[in-house]
């Protein structure tokens, strides 16, 4: 747990200052995206919420698609 909220935490306030002296909002941004990954690798729960996430975005999808086609 503290390890996902170091991480977190890492991800959320390190770009702000980081970016004045990588000079560069890629550098800073690639490196807000790994902390945010390598946190939902750590967190099981994270994890678990992220895929839930994926699977409803999914299925919203499909019935979007099959509600479009039933219109057409």
């Amino acid at each position: 747990m503290l390890a996902g909220l170091a991480l977190f935490a890492c991800a959320v306030i390190w770009p702000s200052w980081a970016q004045g002296t990588l000079q560069s909002r890629s550098a800073v941004g690639s490196f807000a995206v790994w902390c945010a990954a390598v946190a939902v690798l750590l967190h099981p729960e994270l994890s678990a919420g992220v895929a839930q996430g994926i699977r409803e975005f999914r299925k919203a999808g499909r019935d979007l698609r099959d509600e479009i086609g039933r219109l057409f």
